[in-house]
């Protein structure tokens, strides 16, 4: 199950790949398997930025 901002990235990264095919006359393959890793590409992202975040509350070490 994808979450409304996983389904926002990969409207965006539609909308590259669209715009990318109509200049250059290209056709990327979509098949499930680009589908997936798109989607695993998201969740990793969005993983990479909670952590991020989780970092940037914690105070800093004192030795």
């Amino acid at each position: 199950m994808t979450t409304t901002e996983e389904k926002i990235l990969l409207a965006k990264y539609a909308g590259t790949i669209s715009r990318w095919c109509d200049l250059t006359g290209n056709v990327p393959d979509a098949s499930g398997a680009v589908i997936k890793t798109a989607a695993e590409l998201a969740a990793f992202v969005k993983h990479l930025e909670r952590l991020a975040a989780e970092k940037r509350t914690l105070p800093p070490w004192k030795f």
